[in-house]
């Protein structure tokens, strides 16, 4: 079967990672209360029941980059954006709807890609009532998650597999991995990105 993609984009510190590391079953994506820990996008699969799929992890996402770094991590979930098959926007429960996440909704509703919202950070029943605002944001389902404890995750997986079921494809062969290593600052980023042919890796 061929396995839809599923990017999860946010802005920073909403829980994009540790949502990653929930679907993907282990701690691949690194977690910290500190912004931009993440800046590449890393891959991992998803499995639920029979369905299964590719999920996506990015950097905080802001449209208006003032830096570098942040203009990198932004061309990285741009990418991200445009392989999805099911872009998964990440808001937060305990802070509300901010004027970055407004700015991120406009730039996702010019994708036409298929976006579901995971209400993040709901422990308990009585914070469901955070999804109320979120529906505002003009996508639909908005659904409560709660990635650090699992609460939720199901009904998100179920809505997710509807929205973009596997769809069959032909038999291939098993392609070759390969793991570039090195001690820091030898050139492996920019290597991965001359092999790839684009900018896969951000280099700094």
């Amino acid at each position: 079967m061929l396995r839809p993609v599923l990017a999860i984009v946010g802005r920073p510190n909403v829980g994009k990672s540790t949502l990653f590391n929930r679907l993907v079953g282990r701690r691949r994506s690194l977690v910290h209360d500190v912004a931009r820990v993440t800046r590449d996008r890393l891959y991992g699969t998803v499995v639920f029941e029979r369905w299964q799929a590719t999920v996506v992890d990015t950097g905080g996402f802001e449209p208006h980059p003032t830096s570098d770094l942040v203009a990198g991590v932004r061309s990285q979930v741009m990418m991200a954006i445009d392989e999805a098959d099911l872009i998964i926007f990440v808001v937060d429960a305990r802070t509300g709807l901010t004027p970055l996440d407004e700015e991120i909704a406009a730039v996702l509703r010019k994708s036409w890609h298929p976006v579901l919202v995971a209400v993040n950070k709901v422990d308990a029943a009585a914070q469901e009532i955070a999804l109320a605002e979120c529906y505002r944001l003009g996508f639909s389902p908005v659904l409560a998650v709660s990635a650090e404890h699992g609460r939720g995750v199901a009904e998100f997986l179920e809505a997710a597999r509807a929205l973009v079921p596997a769809l069959p494809a032909e038999p291939a062969g098993e392609g070759t991995r390969v793991a570039i290593i090195g001690r820091p600052n030898v050139g492996k980023s920019s290597l991965v990105n001359a092999v790839l042919g684009h900018e896969r890796v951000l280099v700094q």
